[in-house]
């Protein structure tokens, strides 16, 4: 084999051995964290408050995105956790965020750089080609930590959908109970109407016979137009409520038929104040974002440190000496030689004013997560003490009003109606007395929806649906 004829094998070996070289950096450089496993967004709803942190709620089960008829409050609820607007679009930014993850952890592109060059300046007949390859490789650890922190990130992002998951459970819960008061006020107020109206034939009967003056009369008359008149208003809230349902679960308009649950069925016991204070410090999702964003402050300050060690840059380049193209006829010459080049660098780490305030920047912002996180602590607090003397005191009107109130008022009517009926009250005494029965049925409506509210209320505050196996409250 001549000469030439081994120096073009060896130039293709080396030329092979150059192309796996930047084959291997551009794997080097693929490598990075994989993104970390995404729930799925229909199973995120909020977990019942437990002392201990909860475990992983199952996926919801299948149901129809917009059901045509909808009759339970976590009915309505489900069907929001599919379908609203708002909360997709919370997921989707969380999901967006998990991409960060490899992005931040991977290594920076090699560099593939080619250069020609005339070999003998001024002959005209010898050129140089020269294929060079480069990677850089950042200090030890710096690509695991902004991995790391791009993952703790997005975890704070779904914290944050978890919140709005919460608050959408209480703005439905809000609008469910609030409709099914109207209604049920609406019906109430019908009842009177019909009151009213045997008041009214009453009252005809007993000015026919005497027993009554015409004032009684157009008296009874103007109380069932005044009443009549209350019905526009209901139609115009029940509306109202009706829409921001829809708009609430994200859903065309459908079928609501809201009841108002005994308060048994909602709460069956009131734990006890201490335990559902040390669930919620569990359950909140504001305290896991804030104990997230303080790791983060804690890896973004390692990270900082870090930068003041040198990152590494590793090249190798091949030169080879070849024939000018316009010049096939000139011989090589005998003491060519080509070339390999292995090169290793490191950038200086100047111990500036950047370093020095990402260094303080990062312990800021980790003393800034633990302030706010012993903030919510004490705010979690106070809510669950608000939330719950407000659910006891409603408990304890509502019992008073079944008991004792409503009892008594539906007994003084009855009597009331049986004294007028014979010509022994006034229409006033029987206006009157209708008037107490119906304020009290319409009070105690408004106290149980309250009270329904008030349970929402405690369950934002919780972070969740309350466990009853918790400690129960002691009752005096």
């Amino acid at each position: 084999m001549s000469d030439d004829s081994r120096w073009r094998v060896a130039t293709r070996r080396k030329i092979f051995l150059l192309t796996s070289a930047i084959a291997a950096a551009g794997f080097l450089s693929a490598c990075a964290m994989s993104p970390p496993e995404v729930p799925d967004r229909d199973s995120v709803r909020p977990d019942t408050v437990r002392p201990a942190v909860a475990q992983e709620e199952p996926p919801l089960d299948p149901r129809p995105a917009a059901p045509e008829r909808i009759t339970t409050f976590e009915e309505a609820f489900e069907t929001a956790l599919l379908n609203n607007p708002r909360l997709q679009a919370g997921f989707a930014r969380f999901e967006a965020m998990v991409q960060e993850v490899p992005q931040a952890s991977s290594l920076p592109d090699p560099m593939l750089m080619a250069e020609q060059m005339e070999t003998f300046p001024g002959s005209g007949d010898m050129r140089e080609n020269m294929l060079r390859v480069e990677q850089r490789f950042p200090w030890f650890g710096k690509r695991g930590l902004r991995g790391d922190i791009a993952d703790i990130t997005s975890r704070e992002e779904f914290e944050v959908y978890r919140t709005e998951v919460l608050a959408l459970r209480q703005q439905i819960a809000a609008a469910w109970y609030s409709l099914a008061f109207e209604r049920a006020d609406k019906e109430l107020t019908r009842e009177d109407e019909e009151l009213l109206q045997s008041i009214l034939e009453t009252t005809g009967t007993l000015y026919e016979t005497g027993r009554t003056d015409l004032t009684a009369l157009l008296r009874a008359q103007t109380e069932i137009a005044r009443v009549e008149n209350m019905f526009p208003e209901f139609d115009a809230r029940i509306e109202a409520l009706e829409r921001d349902l829809v708009r609430l679960l994200g859903t065309v308009a459908v079928s609501f038929q809201p009841e108002l649950p005994a308060p048994e069925e909602v709460l069956p016991r009131m734990p006890e104040p201490e335990a559902l204070i040390a669930a919620a410090l569990e359950q909140r999702p504001e305290l896991d974002r804030y104990a997230r964003q303080e790791e983060r402050g804690r890896l973004a300050h390692r990270l900082a440190e870090l930068d003041y060690y040198p990152d590494f840059t590793i090249g190798a380049g091949y030169a080879a000496l070849g024939e000018r193209p316009g010049f096939p006829a000139v011989p090589l010459p005998d003491d060519r030689m080509d070339a390999w080049s292995v090169s290793a660098g490191i950038n200086l780490p100047i111990p500036n004013a950047r370093r020095r305030a990402a260094v303080e920047q990062a312990r800021k912002r980790t003393e800034e997560a633990t302030l706010r996180i012993q903030s919510q602590e004490d705010a979690v607090t106070e809510e669950m003490h608000t939330a719950v003397a407000r659910v006891t005191s409603l408990r304890e009107q509502l019992s008073i009003l079944e008991n004792q109130v409503l009892p008594l008022s539906i007994e003084a009517n009855e009597a009331a109606q049986s004294r007028y009926v014979a010509g022994q009250g006034t229409y006033l005494d029987m206006l009157d007395t209708q008037r107490t029965y119906i304020a009290v049925q319409r009070d105690l409506l408004r106290t149980h929806r309250d009270y329904l509210l008030a349970v929402a209320d405690l369950e934002r505050a919780a972070g969740g649906p309350i466990d009853t196996t918790l400690p129960e409250e002691a009752t005096q």
